[in-house]
């Protein structure tokens, strides 16, 4: 009886085993997968961040152009004065 006590066990053993290296496998998969979508997530917003930096420099030269173009089409239209 023994004996069958002693076999049960290692086979409990051997499958506890097996879903321990399986969880590990699971757990490392997890976790580079994670270390993947970081390193995605900063490409992602360094690239957001330039396109940012894009947008407000032409804004800085749109808007001093669009004030050039504002005080022109007053000054044709004759309501240039103070203020």
């Amino acid at each position: 009886m023994a004996g069958l006590f002693e076999g049960a066990q290692l086979g409990i053993d051997a499958i506890q085993q097996r879903t321990g290296l399986t969880e590990h496998a699971v757990c490392t998969h997890a976790l580079a997968e994670r270390v993947l979508v970081f390193g995605f997530e900063r490409l992602d917003r360094r690239i957001a961040f330039v396109e940012l930096r894009v947008q407000f420099a032409q804004a800085g030269i749109q808007l001093p152009a669009l004030r050039a173009h504002a005080l022109q089409c007053l000054a044709q239209r004759g309501d240039l004065r103070p203020l």
